[in-house]
């Protein structure tokens, strides 16, 4: 199982990189053979970046009601648990990012981002297979 960090989703959403849209859809598209996990966290941060590029409400409510047919896990106390390890060992600054990690080793063995600056760091702290891009 492929876990997308939410700037993938974004990417694969709104077209402002159109290298990085197509490689988005593709790689989310590919990954349908192995299967692929989406968080609620994710979506909550698709929503608040598409909320700040002005995506039209119903455009939102539209993104919003397709996600959630890809059946999103939740977050517990556990996996806010293992983030706060893990921020502790990089710095607070970026605790979704640790979050998404903790989540993505409950449910996957791989995780995609364009975030090099943040999962770099988380890389040495977690056997999940972290992919740059």
């Amino acid at each position: 199982m492929v876990y997308f960090d939410s700037d993938v989703w974004i990417n694969s959403i709104v077209r402002q990189n159109e290298t990085r849209h197509k490689q988005s859809n593709r790689l989310i598209r590919e990954s349908g053979k192995q299967g692929y996990v989406i968080s609620l966290l994710n979506i909550q941060e698709i929503l608040f970046v598409l909320g700040k590029l002005k995506v039209e409400p119903g455009e939102i409510a539209e993104v919003l009601n397709d996600l959630l047919l890809l059946e999103p896990k939740s977050h517990q106390g556990k996996q806010l648990k293992r983030a706060g390890i893990l921020a502790d060992r990089i710095g607070y600054r970026h605790i979704n990012d640790c979050l998404h990690t903790a989540i993505a080793e409950e449910h996957s063995n791989t995780l995609i981002t364009y975030n090099k600056k943040d999962f770099q760091k988380l890389q040495a702290e977690t056997s999940l297979e972290i992919i740059i891009l």
